[in-house]
């Protein structure tokens, strides 16, 4: 996209002058849900295949990482609303996350839980082993 100012007035103001801009929406689900956007300054600078590949990708990967955080705030919503005590483990029982009533109820931080294994807490209180 060349004339950047002319179709968002804020980019006026930018100095150097935008040259050139590559935008590459991101997308989850098929629906856009960003746009990466790389600008040049350089009149001579023109935007090639190899750099919409290279944008391209790292769109994929905004896409992922986007996705990986909308399920980490949804779950962290849903845990926000159970009132008994819960928390998520991985593979070799290590606590990935607690809820507040979890903390509560054991009187521990999600510093002395999150990333422990669960037979750490309290002590080694608890019988579970990997």
């Amino acid at each position: 996209m060349t004339g950047l100012d002319r179709h968002f007035a804020y980019f006026a103001q930018v100095e150097p002058r935008v040259a050139e801009a590559l935008l590459i929406p991101f997308h989850v689900g098929g629906v856009a849900v960003g746009t990466l956007w790389v600008i040049a300054h350089d009149q001579s600078r023109k935007f090639d295949s190899e750099d919409t590949r290279v944008l391209t990708a790292l769109g994929e990967f905004a896409s992922a990482a986007y996705q990986s955080l909308s399920r980490s705030l949804m779950l962290k919503s849903v845990f926000a609303t159970i009132r008994d005590p819960l928390m998520v483990l991985d593979d070799h029982l290590r606590i990935q996350t607690a809820s507040r009533s979890f903390s509560e109820s054991f009187r521990l931080t999600p510093e002395e839980t999150e990333g422990h294994f669960l037979y750490q807490l309290c002590q080694g209180a608890w019988e579970a082993k990997a």
